[in-house]
């Protein structure tokens, strides 16, 4: 049983993640604010924001693959 899906489905969903992944690379760019330097002063806490942002976009592009394999 092979599953199909439309060129449709597979553009919207491209756009939904690429939509996700800008979204976290925006919120990683972003200068810290005040607030946020009042609980992270120090710059390892950073870096493990920045690590945990783009483990989020490999494993969703991971899903992608793993959700469209024949396109």
């Amino acid at each position: 049983m092979t599953k199909y899906t439309s060129p449709r489905l597979v553009n919207k969903s491209r756009l939904v993640v690429e939509a996700a992944m800008n979204n976290a690379t925006i919120k990683v760019s972003k200068k810290p604010t005040a607030g946020a330097l009042k609980h992270s002063r120090s710059p390892r806490s950073e870096a493990v924001v920045v690590r945990t942002a783009l483990l989020t976009r490999l494993s969703l592009s991971i899903i992608v693959l793993g959700t469209f394999p024949n396109s």
